[in-house]
């Protein structure tokens, strides 16, 4: 179509020649309209003088209509909003729309031309967020010339073509909204021209499923997501483009293929200029421009058989790479045309017997063979040097920094890598993957990168005389890696790891030296690895082997090895023999009578291992900075006597899986743990000191059966404890001798088992009272151990009066039942892992009354326990106030919950419980329920919280007659009841009737002035409703005895009057004889002058 003023000066649209075939069609560019042609052509449309060409759209019928759209309607004028006219118009049909702001969302459904008077004049704002400004789901539409904004809301767009064909979007300014153009399953040759797509939430132009299209000289500039985005399209030709300064990609392909890409520019980008990922295969880039963008220019991920021709890509972070993890990945026609910092990209697809030139901008080599790369210098790249699938070939005398790796070898083996510097790259600076074997790395330097060397999967490799320095974490990393020899390699100054075998066996590490880095060697999970004369000084932690299994700690470790100078005793199936005094580190593995004595060992990762190993005897050792002191793994029968475990990161003396052994008179201070027993059972721990540790001073955990005997802990943020298994409900995890001779801060651990009729003495540091019955716990201070009272499998006993602080948890009940926890206090259990003030595990039937938990993370904890009475207790100033897990029929009742951080009471996975006559204020949430059902809450205070009362995939609850006054008043997404049927009764404001709850945000009426509102109150978010909602009560004046505020006296207010009897309540008209009370007498009085025998 085009539009001519009356001069004849194109408006709109192009001109085709009839006579010529299409390749001589003439184009015409549209003039811009100023001022003066909208003048003109507003003249021209008021006379009805308008000269349409019917060019364009192929197709058109004769006799179409125009219609003309002002927001200010006047002569000449058909509508002033656009959808009424797309209403009234019909299929071919022209709708022109002058300068203006038409609030509304358009669908166009059916084939019509829009026409703006300009997108600087015409502006369509979404009249609903949430739905598309232009929505297009018709064949042969087309829009130019309009400004499209507002369509903010999650997947919106200005412009929306669904499942349409053969459309002509141009000239169109798509800014400001959640996408600005999208086509969904759009193919055949729609034509997006000349649009401007910016500063959207998400995507400038989006492409979803959406083929054979046409974009050409279109503007996505900063938008938040990407400039352009295709999607599982193909075929599509993206033409003269501007895609700069988003927040992601600039132009971004994601398993879409065969498209072309041709003179685009996406500059300035927050990630990436060009990128494709995830099966985009066959695709053209030709003379686009990627640069300055803030990561990579262009990047091809998992994508094949691409072609690169006279792309310009320069001054990014990362100009150019290929990744993925097949040979088709790599397998691109990609030629030296195209250029980062101005120098060729060479890219080698099955080559042999040739060698890079030295201009070289990127070296890609892939299933290749007999290459040589040398004396060139690659920098800012995804790779300097890529060889995938590649062998005998060579990299020497290489310069490779400043990319995110250096050199990669993908697949490659029998390569030489000799006299290369890979320093500074992002991740790394030499990186053997996806089994590259047999190659040969030699006085290579890989510094101050994140990764010095890594081999990932690749076998048979020697890694010798390299010198990896300085890394932020990871020097030389193998990992699953085996059969590698590691020859003379200087790994100093690293972070982290120096040299670290991850799951990697049968290697070879010989002479290396690893000084002043943070770990110097550590074998982890790691099998029948081989070192000799390997120097290791000066280390945060010089060595160290870990696994799990026998096979992980059996390694071929000989005393040529040092740490700070003095050998490493590595022994494996030995036995009948002493370590020498001059060890720098012992580890002993599968012996037996093996004699340690005599020694300090430190700055390892254990100081002194023994594993699989018995009938052995450690003495008069120090080990100290160290991360662990002395490990016992799978170890039993052995000895531990007069050692020192001081200044240790985690452990002083850890047994893991480690029984029947004795520690006597040991120190273990200033440690994380003093003395750690897991999963140990039968070990005696006598005259041991654990002092000053920063968690624990000594633990059980999950152990059973050890015996205790004058151990002293003091001054350990928790002195003493036991621990089962996961919330520890198994009984044989407590069963432990321990007496009164083990003190906590110079008190003694009462630790009790198979007691009855007893009471705790009163000097106690600690009570532990296990599988008892009728044990009394009182008047006692209790601090600083992992609980202050453990109950277990403990019955029909009490806890009063004491006083629970600054322990991991305050008192703790586990599977035990029928227990009284009265007038405790539970306060400053902090511990994130737990720190419960009192906390309930598998127990039932137990009454909690009276009690004050504070300041802890979880006031009172109830999990998997059930018909208890949880009644007149405090719980404020906690992270959680009550918190019920998986915990059904208890009853809460008369609790004051206030000012926790998060829930006042909480409900998980919990149900049949009853909530009655609780205050919860000042928490962020009053109530609240997830999962849980058939609970019920009656006469709460719920108030000033953020959220009163929250339930969330909760049903079947039933609430009424609470309080609540929040923020918030209410959530609810379930199917609850809150309100019972309506009848007479004092409810919780003071009113004379039962129903529902009361709502400070209720703004119905009381016609009636019943206190019951006349309208429902609706809870957000789901279709519960509380028909029956309280209001404040009358407050009129009435007669004596007119308790319901009916004008008369009746048997009803008789009931009434009884029922404030009942309750111990007051009102002054039913107090009849004024005596000063309410009893049965005013009632009766009151049923008498219901029937005329009295009167007031």
């Amino acid at each position: 179509m085009a539009i001519f003023d009356g001069g004849g000066r194109l408006l709109w649209g192009r001109v085709v020649c009839m006579g010529c075939s299409t390749s001589e069609s003439i184009s015409m560019t549209r003039r811009s309209p100023t001022t003066e042609t909208r003048i003109v052509l507003r003249t021209i449309l008021s006379a009805g003088v308008l000269a349409v060409l019917v060019l364009a759209c192929a197709g058109t019928a004769a006799g179409a209509t125009t219609w003309v759209v002002d927001d200010d309607g006047g002569a000449g004028v058909n509508y002033t909003t656009i959808q009424a006219a797309v209403n009234a118009a019909s299929a071919g049909d022209t709708i022109e729309v002058w300068s203006g702001t038409y609030e509304e969302n358009v669908d166009v459904n059916k084939r019509l031309t829009l026409v703006g008077e300009g997108a600087d004049v015409v502006t369509v704002q979404a009249a609903d967020a949430e739905d598309h400004v232009f929505e297009v789901p018709a064949d042969h539409v087309n829009i130019t010339g309009f400004a499209v904004r507002g369509a903010t809301s999650y997947s919106m767009a200005g412009i929306y073509l669904n499942d349409a064909d053969h459309c002509n979007i141009s000239e169109n300014n798509a800014s400001n909204n959640y996408r600005g153009i999208c086509l969904n399953s759009s193919c055949n040759h729609n034509a997006l021209t000349n649009n401007t797509a910016n500063s959207n939430t998400r995507n400038g132009i989006y492409l979803y499923y959406s083929s054979s299209n046409t974009l050409t000289n279109n503007t996505a500039d900063s938008n938040r997501g990407c400039g352009i985005y295709l999607y599982s399209s193909s075929n599509n030709m993206l033409t003269d483009n501007t895609a700069n300064s988003n927040t992601d990609y600039g132009i971004y392909l994601r398993s879409s293929s065969n498209n072309t890409l041709t003179n685009n520019t996406a500059n300035s980008n927050n990630y990436m200029g060009i990128g494709l990922s995830g099966s985009n295969n066959n695709n053209t880039l030709q003379g686009n421009n990627a640069s300055n963008n803030n990561r990579y220019g262009i990047w091809l991920s998992d994508s094949s058989n691409n072609t690169l021709q006279n792309n310009t890509i320069s001054e990014n972070i990362c100009n150019f790479g290929v990744c993925g993890y097949a040979l088709s990945h790599y397998t691109q026609n990609i030629d030296t045309s195209n250029t980062v910092d101005r120098r060729p990209i060479y890219y080698w697809v099955d080559q042999k017997d040739k060698q890079i030139p030295d201009d070289v901008g990127f070296v890609g080599v892939v299933n290749s063979t007999n290459i040589t790369v040398r004396d060139m210098v690659l920098t800012n790249n995804h790779q300097g040097v890529l060889f995938a699938y590649t062998e005998n070939s060579r990299i020497e005398n290489v310069i490779a920094s400043d990319s995110n790796y250096g050199i990669w070898l993908l697949d490659s083996s029998n390569n030489t890598l000799q006299n290369n510097t890979a320093d500074s790259n992002y991740w790394g600076g030499i990186y053997l993957l996806h089994s590259s074997s047999n190659n040969t790395l030699q006085n290579n330097t890989a510094n101050s990168n994140h990764c010095g060397i890594r081999l990932s999967d690749s076998s048979n490799n020697m890694l010798q005389s390299n010198t990896v320095n300085s890394n932020n974490d990871y020097a030389i990393w193998l990992s699953y890696s085996s059969f590698n020899t590691l020859q003379s390699n200087t790994v100093d100054s690293n972070n982290d790891y120096a040299i670290y075998l991850w799951y990697s066996s049968n290697n070879t590490l010989q002479n290396n030296t690893a000084n002043s880095n943070h770990y110097g060697i550590y074998l982890w999970y790691s099998s029948n690895n081989t070192l000799t004369k390997n120097t290791i000084s000066g280390n945060t932690y010089n060595f160290g082997v870990d696994g799990n299994s026998l096979s992980h700690y059996t390694q071929s470790i000989d005393t040529s090895n040092t740490v700070d100078e003095k050998p490493i005793y590595y022994w494996v199936d030995q036995k009948d023999k002493q370590i020498p005094d001059d060890a720098g580190f012992v580890g002993v593995v599968d012996s037996t009578n093996i004699t340690v004595r005599g020694m300090t060992l430190t700055n390892n990762i254990r100081g002194m291992l023994f594993a699989y190993t018995e009938n052995s005897r450690i003495g008069n050792v120090s080990v100290s900075d160290n991360s662990d002191g002395i490990l016992l793994w799978y170890s039993g029968n052995n000895m531990l006597q007069n050692n020192t475990a001081s200044n240790n990161y985690y452990d002083g003396i850890h047994m893991e899986e480690s029984s029947n052994n004795t520690l006597m008179n040991n120190n273990a201070s200033n440690n994380h743990y003093g003395i750690r027993l897991s999963d140990s059972s039968n070990n005696t721990l006598t005259n041991n000191t654990a002092n000053s540790n920063n968690y624990y001073g000594i633990i059980l955990h999950s152990s059973s059966k050890n015996v205790l005997i004058n151990n002293m802990m003091s001054g350990n943020t928790y002195n003493f404890g036991v621990w089962g298994r996961g919330w520890g409900c198994q009984l044989s995890d407590y069963i432990q001798e321990i007496g009164t001779s083990n003190t906590v801060d110079r008190k003694p651990i009462y630790y009790w088992v198979n007691r009855q009729d007893q009471e705790i003495p009163n000097d106690a540091g600690y009570v532990g009272v296990v599988n008892s019955t009728n044990i009394t716990v009182r008047d006692l201070t209790l601090t600083e151990n992992h609980e202050g009272v453990l109950f277990v499998y403990t019955n029909n006993s009490r806890i009063r009066n004491v006083s629970a602080s600054d322990n991991n948890c305050g008192i703790i009940l586990l599977e035990s039942s029928n227990n009284c926890l009265t007038n405790n206090i539970a306060s400053g259990h902090t511990a994130p892992d737990d720190g419960c003030g009192i906390r309930l595990s598998s127990s039932n039937n137990n009454s909690l009354t009276n009690n004050v938990a504070s300041d802890n993370n979880y006031g009172a904890h109830l999990w998997y326990s059930s018909n208890n009475n949880f009644m007149n207790n405090t719980v404020s100033s906690n992270n959680r106030g009550i918190c019920l897990k998986s915990s059904n029929n208890n009853n809460l009742a008369n609790n004051t919950v206030n000012s926790n951080n998060y829930d006042s009471i909480s409900l998980y996975s919990s149900s049949k419980n009853a909530l009655t006559s609780n205050t919860c204020s000042n928490n962020r949430d009053g109530i609240y329920m997830g999962s849980s059902g058939n609970n019920t809450l009656m006469s709460n205070n719920v108030s000033n919280n953020n959220r009163g009362i929250c339930l969330f995939h909760s049903n079947n609850n039933t609430i009424h007659n609470n309080y609540f006054n929040n923020t918030n008043n209410a959530r609810d997404n379930g199917n609850n009841i809150w309100n019972i049927t309506k009848q007479t009764g004092t409810n919780i404001i003071g009113g004379y009737h039962l129903g529902g709850n009361y709502w400070s945000d209720y703004t119905g009426t009381d016609s009636n002035r019943d206190g019951i509102g006349d309208d429902p109150y609706y809870i957000p978010y789901g279709s519960s409703v509380d028909r029956y909602p309280l209001m404040q009560p009358w407050s009129g004046t009435s007669q004596k005895g007119d308790l319901n505020h009916d004008n008369q006296i009746t048997s009803t207010d008789a009931v009434i009057a009884l029922q404030i009897a009942a309750s111990g309540g007051w009102n002054a008209n039913a107090d009849v004889n004024d005596d000063g009370k309410i009893t049965s007498l005013d009632a009766l009085m009151i049923a008498q002058a219901s029937v005329g025998v009295i009167t007031f």
